[in-house]
Formats: structure tokens, C-alpha cells, sequence
């Protein structure tokens, strides 16, 4: 929005059975710079899930909370009402750890290296301008995106993809 400062928050708590507490927190922040030709929009996420599964091998518990981190930035440029341009960075990080299952009792247990745990990160930023223009009768966009992502899954000893591969 090129025109009002505005912005949302939102804030919210679970309990899981068993389980460590859940939270989330999101905010959101509009800023126009120059009315009606420049404006930012800032946005941020914390996330972190309770996990409920314990892996009593190795003495720990709830070890499939995930947590995530996500931050946004969005610009818009308008020189004139026929052409916008917009750009946007977005900084995401998700880290968890990858049970396959538990038992009956609500327990995780590898079959190789049991006191270690596998987990799992998913890492990335993401950039992105975008150029439209208004011809009246039609509009033309571009848009171009790069991503640098990195992604690791360790999974220390469980059995992996069927058949009798063992990690």
C-alpha cells in the first residue's frame, strides 16, 4: 500500500500432550516512503512446534519440535501509473528433527547409532524483481527470481528408503 502506514501482529500459544509448548509470533509493518510512488512492507515469523516424541536411548525428549524463522522485505516502486516495479527478499530457516515414526509409548528409537538424532535444516533466500507496464489495452511483466538454498538431512542410523539399505 503506497498510501497508509499499517502493520498486523499476532501472537499465539498450544500446549501438545505430552509435549513441550507450542508459539508463534508474526508482524507485519506497511511504510510508505513517498506517497503513492514508494513503500515497504516488513514481515517476520517466529514458529517453534512443541515436539512430543522422546528417544529414551538417548535421554532426550520431545525431539520433533520444529522451529522456524522467516523474514520478508517487499518494495514497490511506482515513477508513473503506468509502471510498477517491485522487489523482494525473503530469509527462511527451518530446522527439525526427522523421526520416522514412534511407538506405542510415544517413543523413537534408530537402529543404528541410538544416541544420536536425525534432523533435518532447510535453509534459503529468495530474491525477486518483478517490472510491469500498463499499456491500457494490455500489460507486459517481467519477472525474474534467483534462490540460494541449502538443505541438510542427516539421518544417523535409521533404515532408509525401503529394502535393506541401512544409512
Amino acid at each position: 500500500d503506497l498510501e497508509e502506514f499499517g502493520g498486523t501482529m499476532d501472537l499465539s500459544f498450544w500446549d501438545t500432550k505430552d509435549g513441550e509448548l507450542g508459539k508463534n509470533a508474526e508482524v507485519s509493518v506497511n511504510v510508505p516512503i513517498f506517497h503513492d510512488k514508494f513503500g515497504l512492507r516488513l514481515s517476520g515469523k517466529y514458529s517453534a512446534d512443541g515436539g512430543w516424541i522422546d528417544q529414551p536411548a538417548a535421554m532426550k525428549e520431545d525431539i520433533n519440535g520444529v522451529d522456524v524463522e522467516s523474514f520478508r522485505v517487499r518494495a514497490l516502486w511506482r515513477p508513473t501509473e503506468l509502471l510498477d516495479i517491485s522487489g523482494m527478499y525473503v530469509s527462511h530457516s527451518k530446522s527439525a528433527a526427522q523421526v520416522n515414526g514412534e511407538d506405542g509409548d510415544g517413543n523413537f528409537e534408530q537402529l543404528l547409532n541410538r544416541l544420536t538424532q536425525p534432523e533435518i535444516e532447510d535453509d534459503y533466500d529468495l530474491y525477486n524483481v518483478s517490472i510491469n507496464y500498463d499499456f491500457g489495452w494490455g500489460s507486459i511483466l517481467s519477472t525474474t527470481s534467483y534462490i540460494d538454498a541449502e538443505k541438510m538431512s542427516d539421518d544417523n542410523g535409521n533404515v532408509c528408503c525401503g529394502g535393506s539399505e541401512l544409512l
